[in-house]
């Protein structure tokens, strides 16, 4: 399953209660989460049962590293039958996404679709390195369930894949990162609140909290990223069983550029999270990388 967070005019509460405007779009595979608009409250809304789907491999289900080949593949409901109506968002029917199952690399990718049989492709499909694989389909039917707030609720079924050349080496996440450095930009990611001594705040399973993402060229904050699938920035983060979390930045891209990006992210479980940051500066795709520790909600644990 999978969470799909909308929030507008969000009151976030820093220092003498400054309010910001928040759209937020969140997905997981693990559960589904959202908001109306108008809504102005952190507690998530249960939703409806959401038909589950399956991703159905027609082409290709043998992959040799640093080997590209087309794939095909198609989504079938509960009863077995092609999906072929999905919703286009981000200015994409579907949104994959490929991870190696250390988390140690990770694709975004938009498979060309046919309407008339449901199948989508992808044409020059790589597996970067020897391992093992996940590949999801991220997307919203036209025909899906809303919850209890009228709101669709997306999908994101998966499949698990391998190389031939075996297992390969596994890359453990070392801890903590929190800054990253790509194509010449120095970029950081922190909770927005911190408490009374400045402190960066404890991020928590199952309590929504914004993130902040900057982005720095030439040490002074960068104010000209370009949309990139439709947004400024992509969050993408997996969790330690590779929960799944998408989301886009907390405000409109026609508000002028402060050199920061905000994230409302709701991580449903603790452990070590790996999160990319995907932004697009002078025509070319940035893709930061981040590794956030979630500590365990202490109500659960507790219980």
């Amino acid at each position: 399953m999978r969470k799909k967070l909308i929030i507008i005019g969000l009151g976030i509460l820093l220092t003498g209660s400054i309010v910001f405007g928040v759209i937020y779009y969140q997905r997981s595979i693990s559960a589904e989460l959202s908001k109306k608009d108008t809504q102005v409250t952190m507690k998530p809304v249960l939703p409806r049962k959401q038909p589950v789907y399956r991703l159905n491999m027609l082409k290709n289900t043998e992959f040799t590293a640093n080997t590209p080949v087309a794939i095909e593949f198609e989504i079938r409901d509960e009863n077995n039958k092609v999906l072929k109506a999905f919703d286009t968002e981000f200015k994409e029917p579907m949104h994959i996404m490929v991870v190696r199952k250390d988390r140690s690399n990770f694709q975004h990718l938009h498979p060309a679709f046919d309407k008339i049989s449901g199948k989508f492709t992808l044409a020059n499909f790589t597996l970067p390195l020897d391992g093992d694989y996940r590949v999801l389909a991220d997307f919203t039917s036209s025909e899906a369930a809303k919850d209890d707030l009228g709101v669709k609720i997306s999908s994101a079924p998966y499949i698990d894949i391998k190389t031939v050349g075996g297992p390969g080496v596994v890359q453990p996440l070392s801890g903590d990162k929190l800054t990253s450095n790509v194509n010449g930009y120095t970029t950081d990611i922190s909770p927005l609140i911190g408490d009374s001594a400045g402190v960066t705040k404890t991020i928590i399973a199952n309590e929504p909290i914004v993130l902040i993402n900057n982005i720095n060229k030439d040490g002074v904050p960068y104010k000209n990223l370009e949309t990139i699938y439709g947004a400024l920035g992509h969050f993408i983060s997996f969790g330690p069983n590779l929960e799944y979390l998408h989301a886009h930045p907390t405000f409109d891209e026609k508000i002028p550029q402060t050199g920061s990006l905000s994230f409302l992210a709701h991580f449903t479980n603790p452990g070590l999270y790996k999160i990319y940051i995907q932004t697009q500066a002078n025509g070319r795709v940035n893709t930061a990388d981040y590794n956030l520790t979630v500590a365990p909600d202490p109500i659960k644990r507790a219980e």
